[in-house]
């Protein structure tokens, strides 16, 4: 298998930008544009948002889903935001710039070429729940506001903070989990990840948010994962569907946290076929333009 390369792609342009100044950073996303895009095209996008516990990580965790979509003629965006490790930052402040990146985009549709009908969110893990929380937290909201996403594209998501600050129990903290491709002590992950056993922020847990007329949703979900527990995403699943919204549900047997990320196995198949699956949900909704498949470059 070769390496991969920075910006696989040679059709595509990207640019930085930045969507909020905050007293700890500017934050900034990258922006990937296919070779034809002009200013005041109505194309569809994707925000990706990174995972990492909401204490590590950085917007190049979804770099190549981005390339690879932007190479289907969407913009896409991979969106920083501030992590608990900076001073006096808070899961919902993390959140809340998830919130600031939507609105951005939204509200500066005509000039990135975007249809703002036909926005998408996604995200891993904690990227899960910034994606979700976006989408579905009205607490998050300013007043008036109305930026809501088509979709919601969701890998093994945090949508419910109670459940993952449960998620290690009957675990010594010499016992390891698979995190993103790599075995992770507990020991390790008590110290540096966010409490999420805080009653106040389980108010903004994108579980207690469920109601009818939300995005259209697909769950992507290994059913080994030890950090989001699969029953977990199957009661979203049913409770969205309970209220008449279409959320979709594809679990991955024996596969664990962050299974879809290229660097989790040596033969990448899963990461292919998440690809896959996620260019089939965006055709089947006719948020991606039609169109034939192209060769993913690093096949």
């Amino acid at each position: 298998m070769p390496v991969i390369k920075e910006n696989v792609y040679s059709d595509l342009t990207i640019e930085t930008l930045c969507y909020q100044k905050t007293p700890q950073k500017d934050l900034t996303m990258s922006v990937f544009k296919p070779e034809s895009w002009t200013a005041g095209d109505r194309r569809p996008a994707i925000l990706f948002y990174f995972g990492g516990g909401f204490y590590k990580g950085n917007p190049s965790h979804f770099r190549m889903q981005a390339e690879y979509f932007a190479h289907l003629g969407m913009v896409t965006l991979t969106p920083d935001y501030r992590l608990t490790t900076l001073p006096g930052i808070t899961v919902k402040d993390c959140l809340l710039d998830g919130k600031s990146a939507l609105r951005y985009v939204i509200a500066h549709a005509e000039e990135l070429g975007i249809d703002p009908k036909r926005i998408v969110v996604a995200g891993g893990s904690a990227g899960g729940a910034m994606a979700s929380a976006a989408a579905m937290v009205t607490t998050l909201d300013e007043r008036n506001e109305s930026s809501v996403p088509c979709a919601m594209i969701l890998y093994n998501p945090g949508i419910q903070f109670s459940s993952l600050g449960s998620s290690f129990d009957g675990l010594s903290e010499d016992d390891t989990i698979n995190i993103n491709g790599r075995q992770e002590k507990i020991k390790d992950l008590k110290e540096k990840m966010p409490k999420f056993d805080d009653p106040e922020l389980e108010t903004l847990s994108p579980m207690e948010y469920i109601r009818p007329g939300l995005p259209v949703t697909l769950l992507i979900q290994g059913e080994a994962d030890r950090a989001v527990s699969v029953e977990s995403i199957k009661k979203f699943q049913r409770k969205m569907r309970a209220v008449g919204n279409d959320c979709e549900l594809v679990v991955y047997p024996d596969r664990d946290h962050g299974f879809f990320n290229w660097n989790s196995s040596e033969e990448h198949i899963c990461y292919y076929d998440t690809l896959n699956l996620v260019e089939d949900f965006l055709r089947r909704k006719q948020i991606l333009n039609p169109g034939l498949r192209k060769k993913l470059l690093w096949e």
